[in-house]
């Protein structure tokens, strides 16, 4: 069969189309470099309703995120599955994460594999992060770490932030591969070079701690405020910490009380329990202990054990309220009942006081009554019960430090960092990528949505 020849016309308009479909990808590209929100989306749908797969997928990503026009998961659906279809990986991918995620369609993770491993097999990158994260997580397949970790590895290797944050994961907790704290901390600084938050953060978790790095209070501060500036609420509190006893910078009790509420607006209830050694602690700048009873109330109603015998320490020394030690035995009694067996000493402690102070009063009281018998009788003196709870000095909660509550002293507990977030359990963040642009092929442009463990 002899093939019909194109007409010489034809041939022309469709490489004038070609020309003109990539003159407008290149003024998609300056506009959105430029922050033009209103151009960029304009140029991408243009090309996404000539078909343009990459602009398809572009477009989904802007209805996700609400880029330049308002946020409609419903759209990001059918622009992503449009470019799935048209065979674009980036949009496999990204159709694969509100599928895992169940966002805009019903959960569905099997749903999710299917996308994700077709987007690998066209050599997409981030198809294999969130291949590894289905495995690293167990959804939709058997929980397997070892196969987690190739496909961390391979979209690692090739630049993905979030594979590098997760590989550090995996290194930092043997998972998949024997623990190696060194390689852990090569991956998070790969992935922090990239604005990876996360990554910044187990940076600087590492830099504090002297894991896999010679320890460095200042590079801890340093990682963990690139993170914090991305609003990460661990390196917030993290930072907070180290303000408040001047670990790595210059002490700043307010800067910390400042980071601990940010901390806490975006979700991480430990701050709150800070907050309220913050302004408990005696002499700061910050020092309210009426603002440091309710911080310490609301983490103790979030389950703070710790918090609760802090609203204990409260009553016990008559800090911002009348000293009241009935009341604070019932803080340390719930957390005692709780396992804090620190709390439990102290209710033993207030227990005999309070026995103590009531024989003493009994005995007082015996003592005038025969003293109004015998009206030339002294009245004896009453020595104070050596066991009574004494009011505590209000310099006597340490400023620093981790040490153990003392029975004889009410002592608030110490103010909380957190570590490497990547504990055993720890769920793996997929990956979600922005709008892409590139020359001949798919380049990610931004580190796009990070899961937040």
């Amino acid at each position: 069969m002899i093939p019909r020849r194109i007409p010489l016309a034809l041939v022309g308009l469709l490489a004038f189309s070609q020309w003109a479909s990539a003159q407008t990808f290149e003024e998609f590209v300056t506009a959105y470099k430029q922050g033009d929100t209103r151009k960029a989306l304009e140029l991408t749908r243009v090309l996404a309703e000539r078909g343009d797969a990459r602009a398809e997928a572009n477009l989904g990503a802007f209805y996700r995120r609400g880029y330049g026009v308002a946020r409609n998961t419903d759209a990001a659906v059918k622009w992503y599955r449009r470019a799935a279809e048209h065979g674009d990986p980036n949009g496999m991918t990204n159709l694969g994460w509100l599928y895992e995620k169940g966002e805009g369609v019903p959960p569905n993770p099997k749903e999710a594999l299917a996308l994700y491993n077709q987007a690998a097999n066209l050599g997409w990158p981030q198809a294999y992060d969130n291949l590894g994260a289905l495995y690293a997580n167990g959804a939709g397949v058997p929980k397997d770490y070892e196969q987690a970790a190739k496909y961390f590895a391979y979209a690692a290797q090739r630049g993905v932030a979030n594979a590098q944050k997760n590989l550090g994961v995996m290194y930092m907790n043997g998972f998949g591969a024997p623990r190696n704290p060194e390689e852990a901390v090569k991956w998070f600084r790969l992935a922090a070079q990239q604005g990876d938050p996360i990554a910044e953060y187990e940076l600087g978790a590492a830099y504090a701690r002297g894991v896999g790095i010679q320890q460095d209070s200042a590079e801890a501060a340093r990682w963990y405020k690139r993170s914090a500036d991305q609003d990460y609420p661990r390196a917030e509190n993290n930072l907070g910490v180290m303000y408040l006893f001047g670990q790595g910078v210059a002490e700043d009790d307010l800067m910390a009380v400042t980071l601990f509420k940010r901390s806490v607006a975006h979700g991480n209830a430990l701050s709150e329990r800070n907050l309220g050694f913050a302004y408990a602690r005696d002499g700061g700048p910050a020092q309210n202990y009426v603002e440091a009873l309710r911080w310490y109330r609301r983490a103790a109603d979030h389950g703070d054990i710790k918090a609760l015998s802090d609203v204990g320490a409260i009553y016990a020394t008559g800090r911002g309220v009348k000293q009241d030690y009935g009341e604070a035995q019932k803080w340390y009694q719930r957390a005692a009942d709780r396992g804090d067996s620190g709390a439990a000493q102290i209710v033993q402690h207030i227990e005999a006081a309070r026995a103590a102070q009531s024989a003493g009063a009994a005995e007082a009281e015996a003592a005038r009554a025969a003293a109004r018998n015998n009206a030339f009788a002294p009245t004896p003196t009453i020595a104070r019960s050596a066991t009574a709870p004494q009011r505590v000095a209000a310099s006597s909660p340490p400023r620093g430090g981790w040490t153990p509550m003392d029975p004889a002293v009410f002592r608030f507990s110490s103010p909380m960092a957190e570590h490497h977030s990547s504990s055993i359990g720890a769920a793996f963040a997929p990956h979600l990528t922005a709008p892409i642009f590139g020359g001949g092929g798919h380049a990610a442009f931004a580190a796009g949505f990070h899961g937040r463990r």
